[in-house]
């Protein structure tokens, strides 16, 4: 079966689909779990995690540097997680962390802005004036970080395999449609696939080890093989890199590594937030 990762807007109704559908399809869910991991291995509080993949980016916010590195280690974890059978992901930004693996499945679950202030208007005992303002404004959040993050549109359709909308659509014929659409030959894991998750799971794990000295490095992996595009570091970050060699070399699965540091890596990240 295929893993699934499902991007849910607020008061979409996406929790309670994403419980069912793996419930019926028999998967362990991940969450928080990815937050709480990736914020270990730095040694952060889980809520400075949250903030560097959540918070909308600002003159007086985290650095764009201190954002990219937790991003690298939230991506090492989550694609280590994802190499497990069966398992759903629900949370933030795998349909950008996970590209070219063609048997995970990518979903995203949106609602009216109406639907979505109604719910939120009668959980927080609120006007729906004041709760289209609250979604309003966890929308912008979420596609500025985004943009910073991965130079994205997090609305762009082509990100997923699968949009429901639950404001056309009920509960239980949403979750069908999902679980039907999951079992589709297309998304069956195979040997190709499954080494192209293996590759991206080494190469986030290296980006993340380096990511203290290189935030806006490209790492890639190709068969244990590291090519590591450093470029913009300076003279003192070459040197530190280059000593880390060793520590890269030995890694779980890395055969070989090629550093280079030629030619600047285009701002693509920060793009209009300068």
């Amino acid at each position: 079966m295929p893993v699934i990762s499902i991007s849910c807007l607020s008061y979409s109704l996406g929790e309670r689909l994403v419980h069912d559908v793996a419930e019926q399809l028999g998967y362990d869910r991940l969450g928080e779990e990815v937050f709480k991991e990736a914020a270990a291995s730095m040694g952060v509080p889980v809520e400075k995690m949250h903030r560097a993949l959540e918070e909308a980016p600002s003159f007086f916010g985290m650095s764009v540097e201190a954002r990219l590195k937790c991003l690298a280690h939230f991506s090492a974890v989550l694609a280590k997680m994802l190499l497990s059978d069966d398992v759903l992901y629900e949370g933030p930004f795998g349909h950008h962390i996970i590209k070219g693996v063609s048997h995970v499945f990518k979903a995203r679950i949106t609602a009216s802005k109406a639907d979505r202030a109604a719910h939120l208007a009668k959980e927080a005992a609120i006007t729906i004036h004041d709760a289209g303002q609250r979604i309003e404004k966890a929308d912008k959040k979420r596609l500025m970080a985004a943009h910073l993050l991965f130079g994205a549109d997090d609305d762009d359709q082509e990100n997923f395999d699968l949009i429901i909308n639950t404001s056309k659509m009920d509960a239980q014929a949403a979750v069908a449609v999902l679980c039907e659409a999951v079992s589709q030959r297309r998304y069956r894991p195979m040997t190709y696939s499954i080494g192209c998750l293996k590759d991206l799971e080494l190469a986030s794990r290296v980006k993340a080890l380096i990511s203290g000295l290189a935030p806006r490095a490209q790492v890639q992996a190709r068969s244990g093989n590291i090519k590591i595009n450093a470029g913009g570091i300076g003279g003192k970050g070459k040197k530190k890199l280059e000593a880390l060699r060793k520590k890269i070399e030995d890694e779980s699965g890395v055969s070989s590594v090629e550093i280079e540091f030629g030619g600047d890596l285009t701002d693509q990240l920060i793009g209009k937030f300068r």
